[in-house]
């Protein structure tokens, strides 16, 4: 009977949850019908004071919300044909022709919506138990629509004021911090001491293959068929990568020892190669055909035999950036692969400045050859390409992304990805390493977003979007 009488008591804890919660709706819902009126008012009091620029202005902004609004038609000249309001060909230009009433404008638009924020505001207030990040995201932001001076708001949004624009204080971080990895990065790669050359491995005797670079050094060894530049270009490049690393999340990691890496040009010279090296398993030998590069057996060595240098480096800088992440936060990559791909992407791009690889297996890639022509580079690129994923997915396809497997992961998730890990190494520096730490547990990501930040996959979503358009 106990049991029977707990059971009722959630399940009428639920209901009243979720009509409270409708009750949210409705008070917002009843708030914001009152948004044309007081438009129309104010677009009413810029008719008389001669602001028509403004009064056209506000006009368009009525139709948005009310596209059948007569008299927001016809201060913008437009005809009523049939059914359909028509615009003009040529419309007359308008112009503010009072000066005085020009800077009055903000403050009689702010006494027209000031009640309408106030009411969503107490229903906020009076439902605030039940309201989810992702909700609170939203209502805050139709009060900042109404009410873009609110300060109240901005700083109940976490935005901070910088010079006379409020942004995110993720983005005022990122404005400081992004910069300052970079030249940390460009200042560990040319502290990198010139590598030492050395003679033909003794392991790689006899393979039929002419290693041209041969180099070393304190903890990377790199030896390539390909050219010494590239040889170089790889060991210095995995070499400044633990730097990078520190000045992303404030920690010192060391590279695991053992580090070796061998790049080779094409598939013929990978046969030889893994049918003699000591290293390779026999389960490497079946399957090497799959991938472009491979871990030789259970050790710190890995070949790439792309045809793209810059695939062979980026791979090999990649390599050591996810010895690093598993060495400092124990990651585990089946558990959390967007999390690995990320973070270990952004951390790259820092020494390489190319984006090229994928983790997925080379065959897999066979029927999608468009989206590998797409996969481009460049900073700027990747981060407009989130932005537009981002606008277009619900909280379900984030969540659907953040838990695909790792020969899943789409150029989308991976832009998305990136775009989370710079979201929190520059925005949210002070996050971002338990944030990373975190992730190499068992907990889910979903519930990593809410214990170290505070956010749902829709407050997340939101705030990446509106972080992402302040930083382009």
């Amino acid at each position: 009977m106990r049991a029977s009488a707990a059971a009722i008591a959630i399940l009428l804890f639920a209901v009243a949850g979720v009509a409270r919660a409708d009750a949210l709706d409705d008070a917002i819902v009843e708030a914001r019908v009152q948004r044309v009126p007081a438009l129309a008012r104010l677009a009413t009091w810029c008719q008389e004071k001669k602001l028509y620029a403004s009064r056209n202005a506000i006009a368009e902004e009525i139709l948005r919300s009310d596209p059948t609004h007569v008299r927001a038609h016809r201060w913008l000249k437009h005809r009523l044909k049939g059914d359909d309001w028509v615009a003009p060909t040529r419309p007359p230009t308008a112009r503010d022709l009072d000066v005085a009433s020009l800077t009055a404008l903000p403050v009689r638009r702010t006494a027209e919506m000031l009640p309408i924020a106030q009411a969503i505001r107490g229903a906020l207030a009076e439902h605030t138990e039940l309201v989810s990040p992702g909700r609170r995201e939203r209502v805050l932001r139709q009060i900042l629509e109404l009410i873009p001076t609110d300060t109240r708001a901005h700083e109940e949004h976490g935005d901070v004021k910088v010079g006379a624009t409020w942004v995110l204080a993720e983005t005022a971080a990122a404005r400081l911090r992004a910069p300052e990895i970079a030249k940390r990065a460009k200042a560990a790669i040319a502290a990198v001491p010139a590598p030492r050359q050395l003679p033909e491995p003794m392991s790689c005797r006899d393979m039929g293959l002419t290693w041209v670079g041969v180099v070393k050094t304190s903890d990377v060894f790199v030896a390539a068929t390909t050219s010494r530049a590239e040889a170089e270009r790889t060991v210095i490049g995995c070499q400044a990568t633990p730097a990078v690393f520190a000045a992303a999340f404030g920690i010192e990691q060391v590279l695991p020892p053992g580090l070796e890496l061998y790049n080779l040009l094409g598939a013929e010279e990978a046969e030889k190669f893994i049918a003699l090296h000591p290293k390779v398993d026999d389960d490497t030998r079946r399957v090497w055909r799959s991938y472009g590069g491979i871990t030789l057996g259970a050790t710190y060595a890995s070949m790439s035999y792309h045809l793209s240098e810059e695939w062979r480096v980026e791979a090999s800088v990649a390599r050591a950036a996810r010895y690093l992440l598993y060495g400092a936060f124990s990651w585990d990559l089946g558990k959390k692969p967007w999390a690995a791909e990320a973070f270990r992407r952004y951390l790259t791009w820092h020494v390489t400045h190319t984006r090229v690889t994928f983790t997925r297996r080379e065959s897999e890639y066979a029927d999608q050859a468009r989206e590998r022509a797409a996969h481009d580079q460049t900073r700027v690129d990747w981060y407009v390409g989130a932005l537009k994923t981002l606008r277009s997915w619900s909280p379900a396809d984030l969540h659907e992304s953040l838990g695909k497997p790792v020969n899943r992961i789409t150029l989308d998730d991976a832009r998305v990805g990136n775009a989370i890990a710079a979201y929190y190494v520059e925005g949210r520096p002070d996050e971002a390493e338990p944030f990373v730490r975190a992730l190499g547990g068992d907990t889910p990501t979903i519930d990593v977003f809410r214990d170290v930040s505070g956010l749902d996959l829709e407050a997340l979503r939101l705030r990446l979007i509106q972080w992402l358009e302040e930083r382009l």
